[in-house]
């Protein structure tokens, strides 16, 4: 579930992008469109600001300037409520800086700390904690190839480490075969990938030998089992995939990066 905090941003940037697509018209500023009905016909006129409130009959020739009236009379004014709105999120945000909650327990010495639960941490503290959680990794079988991450731990494959890299790259935390229980079976996703700004786990399975007939339909049994026990693909958990002709497309993996762990 989203924090509230997370919502208000969502809306900042909702009402900040319909912020740009408001088109206030100078020279149709001081025009005012009126409309008259003459039996089942409507009748347009344009009003001059300080002049006749009658206005100026528009023909039917000209009913793309009635639009043009119109389409700046509905922007100003929903423009103005936008503003409004706007300047309200942002004074919610302004108001609501977590991080200055959050340093009172990072204030704290190292000894207060030990006795105190936090209501809340920082960025950097909650991180701290996750990934300081000790785990119990899966074993290597002897004489499997030894590949090593850039941060100094050992994967699987190539393919894990170019993962494992440009996760780190991004300085996003990650744990590497994490032990985790579904349907009273223990399993290691390849990562658990911490989103620090939802404060979320997402899992990421590396699919690597996909035209491997028994592979791939152990991979299939793996992500139904993942979907039966809540965890979805796009909110849960993310695959990527590959076969011996078609590798690892890193633009891709990029993508799902910044879509899903930023």
């Amino acid at each position: 579930m989203k924090s509230f905090w997370d919502m208000l941003l969502e809306q900042e940037a909702v009402l900040s992008e319909l912020l740009e697509s408001v088109d206030e018209n100078e020279e149709l500023n001081t025009k005012r469109l009126r409309i008259a009905s003459r039996g089942n016909h409507p009748q347009y006129y344009v009003c001059e600001k300080g002049q006749s409130t009658k206005g100026k009959y528009i023909r039917k020739n000209e009913i793309d300037f009635a639009r043009q009236i119109a389409n700046s009379e509905y922007h100003k004014v929903f423009g103005k409520k936008l503003h409004s709105q706007l300047n309200a999120v942002r004074q919610c945000i302004k108001a609501g800086d977590l991080n200055k909650l959050a340093m009172i327990y990072d204030q704290m010495s190292s000894e207060r700390k030990k006795l105190v639960i936090p209501l809340l941490l920082s960025d950097e503290e909650y991180v701290s904690q996750w990934q300081n959680q000790e785990y119990e990794r899966k074993p290597f079988e002897p004489g499997t190839a030894e590949i090593y991450s850039a941060r100094g731990e050992r994967v699987r494959s190539k393919s894990e480490k170019i993962i494992a890299d440009q996760l780190g790259s991004y300085g996003i935390p990650y744990k590497y075969e994490c032990p985790l229980i579904l349907d009273n079976k223990l399993i290691h996703p390849d990562f658990t990938v911490l989103n620090v700004r939802l404060r979320k786990q997402i899992y990421l399975e590396h699919c690597g030998m996909m035209d491997e007939k028994e592979y791939s339909q152990n991979a299939v049994k793996r992500i139904e089992m993942y979907e039966k026990n809540g965890i979805m693909p796009g909110i849960g958990i993310v695959f990527t995939f590959e076969t011996r002709t078609v590798p690892l497309n890193t633009r891709v993996l990029d993508r799902i990066i910044h879509e899903y762990f930023l």
